[in-house]
């Protein structure tokens, strides 16, 4: 078996600039996708998880988890088993990662995954593929869950690195990239984690990633993906 390829998007896929990078991920995905919305904590109508993916012809089911309980529950791990293509809606990370790692949904995702599904995330659900986080706890709003997760370490008095998914070993992937003047802060990350493939996708744009490799197959969208590797800069565009 050979694993799916990830599909990354650096945020703002609702509001009309993401739909190339939409686009992208239903090409590859088919016409079913598995949405899993739990990061936005169920602020939302059904119809706007769904929304995005509809506009390019796919059917979309939403899955119902909003809490560790959703989680570990069987029938909702089934449906990630059996799903082809799985999306991780954006929000809030730091309480996906409380959500969902280390449950029966989790397992499953890796499961999925690893049998061919094409997995893909925007803002905090493509940062949830890495194998670490990093977010900024003092200047943005961390909303924890129901577990409340330690940072693995920090990386300065403001900003803590958390453990996420791991589909892509080895790496970071951090979003809204540009817009937030977050270069800094992947350099450094880089640099902290030597072995670590650093990414940075800018708004309403998307890398599509092969995990065999953890190389940059194609970006698609408007902006640009910068990778950081121990304090050295690439960037890529569309």
């Amino acid at each position: 078996m050979t694993a799916g390829l990830l599909v990354a998007m650096g945020g703002a896929v609702h509001d009309g600039r993401g739909r190339d990078c939409v686009a992208a991920f239903c090409a590859l995905a088919g016409k079913q996708v598995l949405v899993i919305p739990s990061a936005s904590q169920r602020r939302n109508p059904v119809g706007w998880y769904e929304a995005p993916f509809a506009r390019h012809g796919a059917s979309v089911f939403v899955l119902p988890v909003w809490s560790v309980g959703d989680a570990n529950d069987e029938v909702n791990a089934q449906r990630v088993r059996d799903a082809g293509a799985v999306f991780l809606l954006g929000g809030a990370e730091t309480y996906l990662l409380d959500t969902l790692l280390d449950t029966a949904v989790a397992r499953a995702l890796r499961e999925a995954h690893q049998a061919g599904a094409v997995v893909g995330g925007s803002s905090a659900g493509a940062m949830y593929l890495g194998q670490w986080v990093v977010e900024d706890i003092v200047r943005e709003k961390v909303e924890v869950g129901e577990r409340v997760r330690e940072p693995l370490l920090w990386l300065d008095s403001e900003n803590a690195i958390y453990r996420g998914e791991g589909l892509l070993p080895r790496t970071v992937i951090d979003t809204h990239f540009s817009e937030r003047h977050r270069l800094p802060r992947l350099v450094e990350v880089s640099r902290l984690l030597p072995s670590a493939t650093c990414f940075g996708g800018d708004e309403a744009t998307a890398a599509v990633i092969d995990p065999r490799t953890g190389g940059i197959v194609s970006v698609v969208g408007g902006g640009g993906v910068t990778v950081a590797r121990n304090g050295a800069v690439t960037t890529y565009a569309s």
